[in-house]
C-alpha cells in the first residue's frame, strides 16, 4: 500500500475515534485501538470467518 494511502487511512480512523496516535522517539508514531476500536473486534472477527468460508 502506498504510504500516502496508509497515512490517509490512519488519519481517517483516528478522526473516527477508532485509533489513537502514540508518539514515539525520533518523530515516529504508533497507533493503538481506542475503546471504540476494540468494540469493533467482534464484527471484524465475524468478517474474517466469513472471508475464510467458515461463517
Amino acid at each position: 500500500m502506498p504510504t500516502n494511502v496508509l497515512a490517509t487511512r490512519l488519519r481517517e480512523l483516528e478522526a473516527a475515534g477508532v485509533l489513537r496516535r502514540l508518539p514515539l522517539k525520533h518523530n515516529t508514531r504508533a497507533y493503538a485501538l481506542t475503546d471504540r476500536g476494540l468494540a469493533l473486534s467482534e464484527a471484524i472477527e465475524a468478517l474474517a470467518r466469513w472471508g475464510d468460508g467458515e461463517g
